[in-house]
């Protein structure tokens, strides 16, 4: 029975588990570091290998019963570190090759195991010289052996570092380190004498033992690389083919029309959307040269980019193609060389079709230059017009400014539906008409149109006026319904070449409001026209300033009941007193401040002070009437307008019931659920709410039935009329009449005699404001009001 000490067994196992961790750990912190780039790290990995592997067979000479000088052991020691770092060395030129060719590698492997063998036959002559004995077939056997591991380390060591995984890392090491801890004894049974330096009881262990145990770790280690090698080339299958399923996707299903070329630029395949594109087969585009249908014309130009492509260069350029029906198309063509390594094997084709693209284009065009609703051309396709004109130093032209008068009223009346049509209507009646002339006739935007004369002479401008009314001159049917139409004319024309286009826009555009202004149909830009805009530009910037400073004041007039004779209410009606042009009137300022965004900042500079007015009165006891506003549409319109209103009442600590908001029909008609919703939310607070100028507009009952409307204000127009035309007083009766049954207050304003007076109580209309009773006032005069005892006669609000 053989019998193998313990210390025997460590030793073995120790020089082994030392091998296995060298060759790990230089295995691993290749993979962590790469290929070393410096000296130090170089030396990092040859020590990481070397060192262990000399202490190592160091422990392997414990075996033996043999006392080993100082001298020999460093001798050894120092020859065995020294060949293993030129090992090392080798092993870390393979590591660090991706591909080794063959003779590259016989040689590398002949001189790892080589320098292996020479390590330990140089230790066991310096160890062992009296105790040689040469076997031949033995040491034969560990030749071949050790060729065998150096081959196998090599190819286990290239392939883990293209691809590693830590399983894999350490089977190889594992296997790496065992294959090398058994060499030296291999070694030592070939050359030396073991009975004499082994106890008897040891000898009797089978000599081939170590070189069959080498023979098994070889087998693994020629496996490991095999399956990793098999576990790659299908890795590498399957991604290839992959690869080559992307690729087919690509190409079939791409959306541009694919060809692959031969280097002669020979169609050898070509996609779906190529066959669909050029109206050929795919089988029928095999075997034609790219540029067979390729325009005459173009033919040059794409065979020097097809040239370039088999250069190694990709270009594109817009060329034409002629399909197989004859028809011609434009396209964007893209030659990409197919390359294999450096050199050119042939090429692809990509073309993209321009033809779609450019409809998108001249499509886009046609909606950036025309009105979508009258397929009119547009504001800008006339502003582009007028500046060629410009950078041509062509000054003889006008431009017309037309605006449909009254429009609003058929939307309100009906539907946006119907005022849809009739715009539609009316711009083909004057399109129809001044396309005669050679004008261009355009919609601006609403009801506005415009229109370019190239002329600026006065009688064709009076030519196309007389076009235009005529247009109009008959009734235009929509839905059953006739439709009289009118519009007002602003006719402007450049002084010189060096004319501004937007500036003569808006000349044209300031002379229709003086049209309308005026009461005349139309208007030419002129000396007058330019100095009221001056005037209007300089009021604008002005009355900008008094907001930001806040020099508007509030005038309070007197709503009386004219039944008992005493106070009912105050409007508050804003003045602004001008450093050089005095008092202006409100007439003037507001429109100023409604066209050029002023409007809101205004009205809340009036009801924050309407609201201190307030405050001041209550906070000295005294007692107050309800106190009007006059409040926009498009102050409703703002997002923040009942929180403004809330916060100021809350501020200055108002009632809400001291309040009241005057809109106008403009703002009922609007029907908007946003601004009905919030006034209903201040009308529930107790703010009451009052419709200005009730008759002016186009409101109906209807409308005014569903509002959130305390009373209704019947406007001065009526009121003025009262003693020249009785039907104005049939008018005032059956609103006064409707009021009573909609459960409406009324009061009249603009009631300046006593005729008007006495005719509206007779009616029913008590409360009445107007000069009759009192002209606006200001704040100090209301205070004296207040303590006048014969206006303290109904209850008041507190």
């Amino acid at each position: 029975m053989i019998q193998i000490p313990f210390f025997y067994i460590s030793i073995i196992v120790f020089h082994a588990g030392l091998s296995i961790f060298a060759c790990y750990q230089f295995m691993k912190f290749f993979e962590r570091t790469g290929a070393p780039s410096s000296k130090v790290r170089k030396l990092v990995h040859l020590l990481i290998l070397a060192v262990p592997l000399s202490f190592g067979h160091l422990f392997i000479f414990l075996m033996v019963e043999q006392p080993f000088t100082g001298m020999q052991l460093a001798v050894c020691i120092g020859i065995y570190f020294t060949i293993k770092l030129l090992t090392a060395y080798c092993c870390l030129i393979a590591a660090d090759r991706e591909y080794i060719p063959f003779g590259t590698y016989l040689v590398m492997g002949i001189s790892i195991a080589g320098l292996v063998l020479l390590a330990d036959y140089a230790s066991s002559l310096v160890l062992f010289r009296d105790f040689l004995s040469l076997k031949a077939d033995l040491l034969t056997l560990s030749i071949i052996i050790t060729l065998g591991v150096a081959f196998a380390s090599i190819r286990i060591v290239s392939m883990l570092s293209q691809t590693c995984s830590s399983f894999w890392l350490k089977l190889s090491a594992s296997a790496i380190g065992l294959s090398l801890s058994g060499i030296p004894i291999m070694v030592m049974y070939s050359l030396v004498e073991t009975s004499a330096l082994l106890p008897s009881r040891y000898i009797s262990m089978p000599i081939l033992a170590p070189f069959l145990t080498e023979a098994f770790f070889l087998l693994i280690l020629w496996l490991i690389p095999d399956y990793l090698l098999s576990k790659t080339n299908r890795e590498q299958k399957a991604e290839l083919l992959e690869q080559q399923h992307h690729y087919k996707s690509l190409f079939e299903h791409n959306l541009s029309a694919v060809f692959t070329c031969d280097v002669n630029g020979v169609v050898v395949n070509s996609n779906q959307k190529a066959s669909e594109f050029l109206g050929y087969h795919a089988k029928e585009l095999l075997g034609k040269h790219i540029l067979t249908a390729v325009h005459t014309a173009d033919k040059g130009e794409v065979k020097a980019l097809l040239q370039n492509a088999l250069d190694g260069e990709a270009s594109n350029m817009e060329t034409r193609v002629i399909r197989r029906d004859g028809t011609s198309t434009s396209l964007r063509l893209k030659m990409v060389p197919i390359k294999t390594g450096e050199i050119v094997k042939g090429i692809f084709a990509i073309t993209e079709d321009l033809s779609e693209i450019k409809q998108k284009d001249e499509k886009i065009s046609f909606i950036a230059f025309h009105d979508e609703l009258t397929g009119l051309k547009n504001r800008s396709f006339l502003i582009h017009e007028i500046e060629k004109l410009r950078m041509a130093g062509d000054d003889q032209f006008s431009v017309f400014y037309l605006d449909i008068n009254g429009f609003k009223k058929w939307n309100d009346l009906y539907t946006q539906s119907f005022g849809d049509k009739l715009l539609y209507e009316v711009a083909e009646r004057f399109q129809r008409k001044v396309s005669t002339n050679g004008s261009l006739f355009v919609r601006f935007n609403g009801d506005d149109f415009g229109l370019l004369l190239r002329s600026k002479q006065k009688h064709r401008q009076e030519e196309v006026l007389l076009q235009l009314r005529e247009a109009l001159h008959h009734p235009i049917i929509v839905q059953n319904q006739e439709c009289y139409v009118s519009a007002s004319y602003g006719i402007a024309a450049p002084d010189s070449v060096g004319f501004i286009t937007n500036e003569l826009l808006k000349n044209a555009e300031t002379a229709m409001r003086y049209a309308k202004q005026s009461y005349d149909d139309h208007a030419y830009y002129g000396d007058e026209i330019q100095e009221e805009r001056i005037q209007e530009l300089f009021l604008e910037k002005e009355l900008r300033i008094a907001i930001e400073r806040k020099d508007l004041h509030v005038h309070y007039q007197p709503k009386i009941n004219s039944r008992y004779n005493s106070l009912a209410g105050l409007e508050a009606l804003v003045r602004w007193r001008h450093a050089e042009k005095g008092m202006v009137p409100p007439g003037v300022f507001i429109p100023i401040a409604e066209r050029n965004g002023l409007i809101v900042p205004l009205e809340r500079i009036v009801f924050e002070e309407v609201c201190q007015d307030i405050a001041s009165l209550l906070n000295k006891g005294q007692l107050i009437k309800r106190v009007s506003v006059n409040i926009s549409q498009i102050h409703l319109y703002q997002e923040d307008f009942s929180q403004f209103i809330i916060s100021c009442l809350k501020k200055y600590n108002i009632h809400p019931t001291a309040i009241e908001l005057e809109i106008t029909e403009s703002v009922i008609m609007m029907d908007d659920l946003n601004v009905i919703q919030r006034l209903e939310h201040l009308k529930e607070m107790g703010v009451e709410i009052s419709m200005d100028d009730f008759g002016t507009g186009y409101s109906s009952l209807s409308y005014i039935n569903k509002l959130p409307i305390d009373r209704i204000k019947i406007d001065k127009s009526f009121i003025d009329q009262i003693e020249i035309d009785e039907q104005y007083q049939t008018i005032i009766k059956t609103i006064v009449s409707m009021a009573r049954h909609l459960r409406l207050e009324v009061i009249a304003e603009g009631v300046e005699t006593e005729k008007q007076m006495l005719f509206l109580k007779s009616v029913n209309c008590f409360h009445i404001q107007g000069y009759f009773y009192y002209a606006p006032m200001t704040f100090e005069k209301v205070r004296e009001l207040l303590y006048s005892e014969e206006l303290l006669k109904e209850p008041a609000v507190n």
